[in-house]
């Protein structure tokens, strides 16, 4: 696992001031290159929360896959380094690493909710009493807290 940290040194938290994070994806590095190149830049995202560092993401490099956390770590006011948090980010990591393992599916709640009910599934829209996707649905998946709330 490659757990991806910014940090606040010192001063206001993430969600007080205009604060983004993201990569960039160059050809090459080197001296030539600008250190930062707004053309370059891949993803962007904001960091808003309160914590002193951000996980926003972790990477799974057994699996070849980001996780995406948004996770805000608690820690002092000033003088935070990457050496000092090592051990809390590393027991997250671990932690969310088994939470994606166990945790169910959009898919897995369908079928699921599916069987309790002895409701057949089906691939047509029309044919469907209810319905589980990405917008339009009665269950999106972007609307997590009514999943959240209603299916598990």
């Amino acid at each position: 696992m490659l757990a991806v940290q910014v940090h606040r040194y010192a001063g206001h938290a993430f969600k007080e001031m205009p604060c983004h994070a993201g990569w960039m994806l160059r050809e090459a590095v080197d001296a030539d290159v600008k250190s930062f190149d707004i053309k370059t830049v891949a993803n962007a995202f904001d960091l808003n929360g309160t914590g002193a560092y951000c996980v926003p993401l972790v990477v799974d490099l057994r699996r070849s896959r980001m996780l995406l956390t948004d996770l805000y770590m608690a820690g002092k006011a000033f003088h935070n380094t990457v050496e000092g948090s090592y051990g809390n980010v590393s027991k997250a990591c671990r932690a969310i690493a088994r939470f994606t393992e166990t945790r169910p599916t959009l898919s897995d709640l369908a079928v699921r909710h599916a069987a309790a009910r002895g409701a057949r599934l089906t691939g047509e829209r029309e044919a469907a009493e209810l319905t589980f996707g990405v917008t339009g649905c009665d269950y999106n998946a972007g609307d997590v807290g009514r999943i959240l709330s209603e299916l598990l």
